[in-house]
């Protein structure tokens, strides 16, 4: 038996409570927080939290002042 449209691994990178696309240290592009719809991901209820004070020392790249955004937001409640 032969299967044709296999997909392959892939990596899904979610910003938890973030409700923009952030990229990080290297770069990579995490994608913002949605409320959950059929066939896709998010959340269902819960809240959000943000860390308003900077969070230093996280990379020394010069991706600094994007990649500090990706660790400043948070979401409470359940996944699915």
């Amino acid at each position: 038996m032969r299967f044709i449209n296999v997909p392959g691994a892939y990596l899904q990178r979610i910003s938890g409570g973030n409700p923009n696309n952030v990229a990080n240290c290297d770069l990579n592009i995490w994608q913002r927080d949605t409320n959950y719809s059929v066939g896709a991901y998010g959340y269902s209820g819960g809240t959000t939290g943000f860390v308003a004070n900077a969070i230093v020392g996280v990379c020394a790249s010069r991706a600094v002042a994007l990649s500090t955004r990706a660790f400043q937001h948070q979401q409470r409640g359940s996944h699915v």
